[in-house]
């Protein structure tokens, strides 16, 4: 914990970061962007679907926008509630009390696997460092495909791939 951000990690790779007072310590753009981007971009955004938000920033930010549904998929409950422990709560009202919040564990393969009757207008994907084992999962043909099938016509998809040194070959390939 560094002035009111707590930086979590696993074995050394960060899994993100969470500011327990944004009035004195604002929580990363980087983290806030990865959500304000999407929800700026979409004209009218009713839906949105969070991948992998374990952390809560991306549904914080999400909250501030008027959206009837926010589907948050948190395949990691160790994170979630470290990250409520120290960041507080995702909205301004907890989200088993927020009717538009509807929370979710299970694998991000899986959700998108399902075959639903709802689409999204945003899809938000917070995934993995590329250095994680689990990252090649959402850097793959598939993954990118099953996110589309999620989306309405006009929707929009967005997700932060965190890493500081990847290289020009490493990036033209993804």
């Amino acid at each position: 914990k560094r002035g009111g951000v707590v930086e979590i990690r696993r074995n050394g790779l960060p899994l993100g970061t969470v500011s327990s007072n944004t009035m004195i310590a604002p929580q990363y753009i980087a983290d806030s962007l990865t959500a304000v981007l999407p929800m700026v971009m979409h004209q009218n955004a009713q839906s949105v679907l969070l991948l992998g938000d374990d952390t809560g920033v991306a549904m914080r930010v999400c909250c501030g926008f008027p959206v009837h549904t926010i589907e948050a998929v948190r395949p990691d409950p160790v994170l979630t509630v470290l990250a409520r422990k120290d960041g507080g709560t995702p909205c301004a009202t907890a989200p088993h009390e927020d009717d538009r919040i509807s929370l979710r564990r299970d694998s991000i393969p899986t959700t998108l696997r399902q075959k639903r009757d709802i689409k999204f207008d945003v899809v938000i994907a917070v995934t993995p460092q590329p250095g994680d084992h689990a990252a090649p999962v959402f850097l793959s043909s598939e993954f990118y495909t099953a996110v589309r099938s999620q989306l309405t016509d006009y929707g929009v998809f967005c997700q932060r791939i965190s890493q500081h040194d990847l290289g020009p070959g490493t990036l033209i390939r993804m």
